[in-house]
C-alpha cells in the first residue's frame, strides 16, 4: 500500500517543477528544478524611490483566469470491469478560491475515467476533499496506465493539470491517508512557467521584520511575493505566462514594517533562461 499513496513531492517533480504556492511563495531552492540554466547573480544599486504607506501593500499574484468550467463526465460503468479510488484533499492554497463549480477528474490519455465534485469534511467543514472512482480495464492494469489528474478551480476559472501522478492499479486507494493535497503550480492554464529568486539586503536602514514583504513585478503586475519571517532564506516563485516573457524586465519592491513604506529599485532585472536569480538589494 505504500506505493499506492501519492507523495506530493513526486507530484511536484512530475508537474514541471516537481512535480506546490502557495501564496506564501516559499520552497526549497534547487538550480535544476525547472530545467533552466545556471543562476543569474546581480546587485541592484542604491538608486530607489521610497513610498510611505498607511498599511501593508496589497501585493499578491492574480490567479484568476477566464477559462469556462470543463464538461467532464465519468464513463459508463458497463464499459470498464476494474476500479480504483483517488482521494484528494484540497490544499489551503486553493481553498479561498473554491466554489461549487470545482471539479476534479482523472484521465488516461485524453479519456476521462472519473469525476468528482467537492465534498466538505464531516470532521472539519473547512476541509475540502474529492473522491474519484476511476474506471479501468485489464489493458490499463497490465500496462500500468499513467493517470493524469486535473483540477478546475471555480474561483480561479482555470484548470491545473498534474500528469503522471499515479499508475492505474485495480482496487487500489490513492490518498487513503487523507493527507494528500495539491500545490499551486505552473501546470495551470494561466501561468505556464516560473523562475526562482533569492534576495539579500545590503546596508539596509532598517531591521528585517517577519511581516516585511518583497515583491516582483512584470509590466506592473505582481508575479511573486516573499515574506521576511525567514529572513528571505527561501526562494520566491516568480510566475510567468509563457516562455515569450523572457527578455522582459522585473521590477523589485521591498516593504519595511519599521519604515512603514516600500522601496522601488529603479534598476530592473531582465528575465533570462536562468532558472534562478540571486539578487542583492543595495540601500
Amino acid at each position: 500500500m505504500e506505493n499506492s499513496k501519492w507523495n506530493i513531492a513526486n507530484v511536484r517533480l512530475l508537474a514541471v517543477l516537481m512535480g506546490l504556492l502557495t501564496l506564501c511563495w516559499s520552497c526549497s531552492s534547487d538550480d535544476d528544478d525547472n530545467g533552466g540554466s545556471e543562476s543569474d547573480n546581480q546587485s541592484l544599486s542604491g538608486a530607489y524611490t521610497f513610498t510611505a504607506t498607511e498599511g501593508f501593500p496589497d501585493w499578491q499574484v492574480d490567479w484568476v483566469g477566464n477559462e469556462e468550467a470543463p464538461k467532464w463526465e465519468s464513463p459508463a460503468a458497463n464499459l470498464f470491469e476494474e476500479r480504483m479510488y483517488v482521494i484528494i484533499k484540497l490544499s489551503n492554497d486553493y481553498i479561498d478560491y473554491s466554489t461549487n463549480e470545482d471539479r476534479m477528474a482523472v484521465f488516461v490519455g485524453d479519456e476521462c475515467r472519473g469525476v468528482s465534485k467537492r465534498n466538505l469534511s464531516d470532521f472539519d467543514m473547512t476541509d475540502i476533499y474529492f473522491t474519484i472512482l476511476v474506471a479501468g480495464n485489464k489493458y490499463d492494469s497490465e500496462n500500468m496506465a499513467s493517470l493524469t489528474l486535473k483540477y478546475y478551480s471555480g474561483g480561479m476559472h482555470q484548470t491545473f493539470t498534474f500528469p503522471g501522478f499515479h499508475n492505474f492499479a485495480p482496487d487500489d486507494i490513492v490518498g487513503d491517508t487523507w493527507d494528500q493535497s495539491l500545490p499551486l503550480s505552473p501546470s495551470g492554464s494561466k501561468y505556464k512557467d516560473f523562475k526562482l529568486m533569492s534576495i539579500q539586503l545590503k546596508d539596509a536602514p532598517f531591521s528585517v521584520a517577519p511581516s516585511d514583504n518583497f515583491a516582483v513585478f512584470i509590466d506592473g503586475e505582481c508575479r511573486g511575493v516573499g515574506y521576511g519571517y525567514n529572513q528571505f532564506e527561501d526562494d520566491i516563485y516568480i510566475w510567468l505566462k509563457s516562455e515569450e516573457e523572457e527578455g522582459k524586465k522585473m521590477q523589485l519592491r521591498y516593504y519595511s514594517v519599521e519604515k512603514q513604506g516600500y522601496y522601488t529599485w529603479e534598476e530592473t532585472i531582465e528575465i533570462t533562461q536562468a532558472n534562478r536569480f540571486e539578487e542583492t538589494l543595495e540601500f
